[in-house]
């Protein structure tokens, strides 16, 4: 894959959404080395950033006729040398250079994978939440769709409340529930917020506290045939 080809299918998977990170980790599991791998995202960067700003021109004396000519012989000297150098550099590459293999696509994202990320998106929107308004959400309402989660309800200040997108969880799916202390979701489909509480160091719901924002989001991660439950203090 040529470097332009590369920054091409960067450019396209990091508008797909994949993270700078996946992508890398992508082209580590093909065999591209580190150096290679910083080296064409280093290139993507400077494909993307604004175009510098050129600066002003400053008028010059013109040159003598002996000048020029002794400047013609520079360029002449120095366009010989470069050429020079490219050709063994080439050649250098050339003979030096290894079959690498070219990944066609990303792998689409695992069940798993999309709810680690939702479990994160919820995590620092109820973060930003509270940040704002100094107070846990207390209730939530669910848009059109079935994808779009608001907190705290239609009612709430819009530029206070948070809208989360989710992928693997229905909006639904999400609910906040009172403290118990043997409180259990029923399903990897469905993510409990559970005020005044802390989860144990078993990764399961702890004991109450009376901390004004203290929050845990309880959900479950598949492994074989069951499910076990796990626990985030926000």
């Amino acid at each position: 894959m040529e470097n332009h080809e590369t920054i091409e299918y960067i450019r396209k998977h990091m508008g797909g959404g994949h993270s700078e990170a996946t992508i890398r980790q992508h082209f580590l599991a093909y065999g591209w080395s580190q150096a290679k791998v910083d080296g064409v995202f280093a290139e993507y960067h400077r494909s993307v950033a604004p175009a510098p700003v050129p600066a002003r021109k400053h008028r010059r004396k013109p040159r003598s006729r002996q000048q020029r000519k002794v400047l013609r012989r520079r360029i002449k000297l120095s366009a010989t040398l470069i050429v020079l150098i490219i050709a063994t550099v080439v050649s250098m590459a050339w003979l030096s250079k290894k079959p690498v293999p070219t990944p066609t696509t990303l792998p689409p994202l695992t069940f798993q994978q999309k709810q680690t990320i939702d479990i994160n998106t919820l995590a620092g929107a109820i973060g930003q939440y509270a940040n704002a308004n100094n107070a846990l959400p207390l209730s939530l309402s669910v848009e059109p769709g079935n994808i779009t989660l608001v907190m705290c309800g239609k009612i709430c200040d819009p530029l206070t409340s948070q809208v989360t997108q989710l992928s693997a969880y229905k909006a639904d799916e999400v609910h906040i529930e009172s403290y118990v202390a043997d409180l259990a979701v029923p399903d990897i489909q469905t993510i409990y917020l559970v005020p005044g509480a802390r989860c144990n160091a078993a990764g399961g719901l702890g004991n109450s506290t009376a901390a004004p924002r203290a929050m845990v989001l309880l959900y479950a991660v598949s492994s074989g045939a069951s499910f076990s439950q796990h626990c985030l203090t926000l």
